[in-house]
């Protein structure tokens, strides 16, 4: 197992942010893991082999950058729990993904400056 392409990977969060926005107001009980495990399965250029739901324990191996230290820096729970936040707290989910996406896209844009440099 690998990570997903950086691309991949920021469209990823992207369905996962719009997919929280949207539910989270409905269905409280869905936390960022169902949101991201949702948006990888259904990514059209995932590989099929990932389209098996229940990645939830998978997550960080291909998305590196979603994992609980870098939680922390928007308040995560420091207990042994399901969810990183309480569970009606969107505004640090929130906070989180969009501080994701611009890390990823941020990376992706040096990837390509030093590619194009060569």
């Amino acid at each position: 197992m690998k990570a997903l392409p950086i691309q991949m990977q920021i469209e990823v969060l992207e369905n996962a942010k719009a997919s929280f926005s949207k539910y989270n107001k409905m269905h409280s009980r869905f936390g960022l893991c169902f949101h991201i495990e949702k948006a990888i399965s259904e990514h059209s250029e995932c590989p099929l082999s990932l389209r098996c739901g229940m990645l939830y324990n998978m997550l960080e191996t291909y998305i590196p950058i979603f994992n609980k230290r870098n939680a922390y820096k928007f308040k995560a729970l420091k207990i042994e729990s399901a969810y990183w936040w309480p569970i009606e707290e969107s505004k640090k989910r929130i906070a989180f993904l969009d501080w994701m996406i611009n890390e990823l896209k941020t990376e992706l844009q040096a990837i390509i400056k030093t590619l194009e440099g060569k």
